[in-house]
């Protein structure tokens, strides 16, 4: 399987808070079965971010697929909720100290957490597309299911400590660009 590279830029003024995350993404259709998400709507107006979370792109390598080029996943039956962050990588957590600046400590508070789950099986993506809205009605914003975002930008980022928090720092802000 080949992967595109896509270059993420972060954009942050302020932090924006993410107000609410529901389970009531539409329902994709991928090669091994289909998932749904959910619908993170963010503060200040801002247009909401689909997220599929944990979505499994190769078998786990472990066993004789430990230290082997990714193998197809398998087929799953009806719909993967896809709304919780899989494993990262094993990888050796940086240990807080006092000489390093007081951002990167604050950074890395917030991020810790997300790294103390530890697995070999840590093939995944997390993907971020924007909600697709479309008419008007009664002062709320309708989402329209199914409908197709070929021409939107979407960020995917493979796991793996780097990529895993350039993932979080997106949802966190909610502003994600891409460039092909």
């Amino acid at each position: 399987m080949m992967l595109s590279w896509v270059a993420v830029w972060i954009v942050a003024v302020q932090p924006i808070i993410i107000i609410e995350a529901a389970l009531n993404s539409r329902v994709v259709r991928t090669k091994y079965g289909e998932i749904s998400g959910v619908i993170v709507t963010l503060e200040r107006n801002l247009e909401g971010v689909e997220v599929f979370r944990g979505v499994p792109y190769a078998s786990p390598p472990v066993g004789s697929l430990r230290f082997m080029p990714p193998v197809n996943g398998a087929l799953w039956q009806g719909v993967k909720i896809a709304d919780k962050f899989s494993p990262v990588c094993p990888q050796k957590l940086p240990n807080l100290t006092s000489e390093m600046p007081k951002g990167r400590v604050e950074y890395l508070k917030r991020l810790l957490p997300y790294l103390s789950n530890q697995s070999e099986d840590c093939l995944y993506l997390n993907i971020y597309a924007p909600v697709q809205a479309c008419e008007e009605e009664a002062g709320a914003v309708a989402k329209k299911k199914n409908r197709s975002s070929r021409n939107l930008p979407t960020a995917i980022a493979k796991e793996s400590a780097e990529k895993r928090l350039a993932s979080i720092a997106i949802a966190e802000q909610g502003l994600v660009r891409t460039y092909r």
